[in-house]
């Protein structure tokens, strides 16, 4: 019963930390679901589209980028879910233009 306890702290030790690294990088970063859908989303990765993270979560990914870059984008997630346990970033002319929240310019964040 002791090593569950310890395992459970150290679990939950782990997922913090994970958690606050996730929160304090940099970094705009979406982890997504199979389906495609945001499950979570960094800080950074809602402020510069102007969005509040309960806005994104559960919508499409594909939402945050403008339509004409969808199926690119599409193609670089699929790639994602082909090859699980693999990390795998945007690079330069790799991922599309996200399309950023600014009065009317802001991308419509409807449900698919």
């Amino acid at each position: 019963m002791e090593d569950r306890k310890r395992a459970e702290e150290a679990r939950a030790e782990i997922e913090e930390q994970w958690r606050a690294a996730f929160e304090s990088n940099p970094m705009m970063y979406f982890i997504v679901d199979a389906e495609g859908k945001i499950v979570l989303v960094s800080t950074f990765g809602t402020e510069p589209l102007g969005y509040g993270a309960d806005e994104l979560i559960g919508q499409p990914v594909l939402n945050v980028f403008y339509e004409h870059d969808r199926d690119t984008t599409q193609r670089h997630v699929q790639e994602c879910f082909e090859q699980p346990g693999r990390t795998m970033s945007g690079r330069p002319g790799r991922f599309a233009k996200m399309a950023r929240c600014c009065g009317s310019a802001r991308p419509p964040m409807q449900s698919s």
